[in-house]
């Protein structure tokens, strides 16, 4: 996800993903006073414009569905112990397109699938767009090829 950091002052509006109503998002000002306010900023949780706060929510999303759908596939129930094969979801230029890679090696940040028919599972389930948008972060790739003619 490819939202600038926001670092609020005294005063300034911004956006928080709140859960205490709907999973939605909010308005506020920020008041270095206020623990809500203090804490949200210290998990990341302050956003400048209401569409940032919107693809953060998206991206958090996507991300549960994934998780979700990775334990589904056994992932958690695959060990991590240089014999076993895990697959994720990446994505390539060069490619064009979401594809589905493995590894032996555990990276952060990646979610990964106890087989490759998983994986491509979870992509068809979650979408391509919605992946391109928010889990990559990359939805410049949508625009330009909304824009190629069809061949």
């Amino acid at each position: 996800m490819s939202i600038k950091p926001f670092i609020p002052r005294d005063g300034d509006k911004f956006y928080v993903i709140r859960t205490d109503v709907l999973f939605n998002y909010g308005e506020s000002h920020f008041h270095d006073s206020d623990v809500f306010d203090s804490d949200n900023f210290k998990i990341g949780n302050c956003f400048e414009s209401e569409s940032d706060v919107k693809a953060a929510l998206e991206y958090l999303k996507v991300a549960a569905e994934l998780r979700r759908l990775s334990a589904e596939s056994g992932e958690f129930e695959n060990p991590w112990d240089g014999d076993r094969t895990h697959f994720f979801l990446s994505y390539s230029f060069e490619k064009g397109g979401i594809f589905v890679d493995f590894t032996w090696d555990e990276c952060h940040g990646d979610i990964y699938f106890s087989s490759r028919e998983a994986a491509k599972n979870a992509a068809e389930k979650i979408g391509t767009e919605r992946l391109i948008k928010y889990w990559f972060g990359i939805p410049h790739v949508l625009e330009v090829k909304e824009g190629e003619p069809n061949g």
